[in-house]
């Protein structure tokens, strides 16, 4: 199944801003204010802000996804159609696939 998990906010005590206001923070940065005073208004870590300015830590983290939503979606349209066949595919094969 392909993903599309959305974390809600809140779940967990890092990241815990939206990317529009993270993207607010950067512009009100750039235009002038300070990273402490943005800290405390947008509630985002001053090291992340300075981070985010520097471009660092640009990548998403973790393992980057082996195949593309479109690999995928075909993966799934092709075991749907062995099961169709009439070919059984139980919960230990379908993980193996």
């Amino acid at each position: 199944m392909p993903r599309n998990y959305i974390r809600k906010s809140g779940s967990r005590r890092y990241a815990d801003y939206s990317p529009e206001v993270l993207e607010a923070c950067l512009q009100a940065v750039k235009a002038g204010m300070s990273t402490r005073l943005a800290e405390h208004t947008y509630n985002i870590p001053r090291r992340t802000i300075i981070n985010k300015l520097k471009g660092r830590h640009v990548n998403k983290p973790g393992f980057p996804a082996i195949f593309t939503y479109k690999e995928e979606r075909s993966f799934v349209q092709c075991i749907h159609r062995v099961i169709e066949f009439g070919f059984p595919v139980n919960e230990f094969e379908f993980r193996t696939i």
